[in-house]
């Protein structure tokens, strides 16, 4: 789920202390949640330690280091050995990430479970359907896409 600033009449805020006081923001504004099974969010505008949000569902957090635009923090724990999520995917296994920590390689290892999902297509007389495939079968997926291809353009 994106989260747009015109979205919804609950306020996402992002409360930023530095040493003139507080600022408040709109979470769409430093950040977004991509899908709703993520445990993490996207930055797009840089966050401090200290600063405080209140996510969608209302729960707020604190970020406990700097987190530039692209990275990503944790909106609540992953435990050692469970994946951070983001696009709905695993992305990374967590080597422990408290809420509102910034997640990076320092916490975070690239083993992720190799899933290949296909959507429903039709192929000579026979139905591939959506679910996990072998290589052998996303072989033959991609010399049907190139046949396809070379019929359009040539």
């Amino acid at each position: 789920m994106s989260l747009d600033a015109n979205e919804g009449s609950v306020s996402r805020e992002v409360i930023y202390e530095n040493e003139n006081g507080s600022q408040t923001a709109l979470f769409s504004d430093y950040a977004m949640i991509v899908n709703p099974v993520d445990n993490v969010a996207v930055v797009k505008q840089e966050l401090w330690p200290g600063a405080e949000i209140t996510l969608p569902e209302g729960r707020l957090i604190k970020i406990t280091g700097v987190v530039t635009p692209g990275n990503r923090f944790a909106t609540r724990a992953v435990p050692q050995g469970d994946f951070v999520r983001q696009y709905g995917q695993p992305i990374g296994t967590s080597l422990g990430i408290s809420e509102g920590d910034p997640v990076s390689h320092d916490n975070m290892s690239n083993d992720v479970p190799v899933v290949r999902e296909l959507p429903m297509i039709c192929t000579q007389r026979r139905r591939i359907t959506s679910r996990k495939i072998s290589a052998r079968h996303s072989a033959a997926f991609a010399g049907l896409m190139a046949e396809w291809v070379r019929a359009i353009l040539f």
